[in-house]
């Protein structure tokens, strides 16, 4: 799985910020962070993407580097990237390649740990989940292939040996429905999962 990492500065007070930290990052993840500006200032988002693309990347992590009040910048955050603003996920093609986007949750602020705390947010987002139930993986409960090598997109519950578990939307529901209600999940938190987040996994997008 490939990623690429890119800080949007939403204000132009916010962009000389954001190349310095991405710099850092660079570093500190051990893989090329971009910044991009999203008010027309150079580097634009544009210009970032035509990069990124380049990096050939499954997924695209984008960290909305903006101050506590931004909300409407990360509002557009969502509308640029077609995420869902729920769920903070979403497809967009880069080069003819559909490729997974996840917006990381951060606010930017100032002190010496911002660097590690986005550091964080970019690990939280990259963070892998089954593409067929949203269980996170793990080591312990990642899937195999029948020639035992790991398949980091689904749970050892939902595929094995080649082989999917549940055969439809409306199938793996019905299970996760009970599950998460004998689990303790209070009933508003269910409905929202199963309405929202469990169409956009990889496995369910088309159904």
């Amino acid at each position: 799985m490939r990623y690429s990492v890119i800080l949007e500065a939403c204000g132009a007070s916010m962009i000389d910020s954001a190349e310095f930290q991405a710099d850092r990052l660079t570093e500190e993840l051990g893989m090329e962070v971009h910044a991009a500006c999203s008010d027309g200032r150079e580097p634009s988002v544009e210009e970032i993407l035509q990069e990124v693309a380049s990096e050939d990347p499954d997924v695209l992590v984008v960290v909305p580097f903006h101050t506590a009040s931004g909300q409407t910048a990360e509002d557009r955050i969502s509308e640029r990237f077609g995420v869902d603003p729920k769920t903070r996920r979403g497809v967009m093609k880069l080069s003819g390649k559909d490729v997974e986007v996840r917006v990381a949750e951060f606010e930017a602020g100032s002190g010496s740990e911002v660097a590690g705390i986005i550091a964080k947010a970019v690990r939280d987002a990259m963070r892998q989940y089954c593409q067929s139930c949203g269980m996170p993986l793990d080591d312990s409960v990642v899937s195999r292939e029948p020639d035992g090598s790991v398949n980091w997109k689904y749970c050892k519950w939902c595929y094995s040996d080649g082989r999917f578990a549940y055969s439809s939307i409306e199938e793996i529901s019905a299970f996760l429905s009970s599950f998460m209600a004998k689990e303790g999940f209070p009933p508003e938190q269910v409905k929202d999962f199963l309405e929202t987040t469990l169409p956009s996994l990889e496995r369910w997008r088309s159904s």
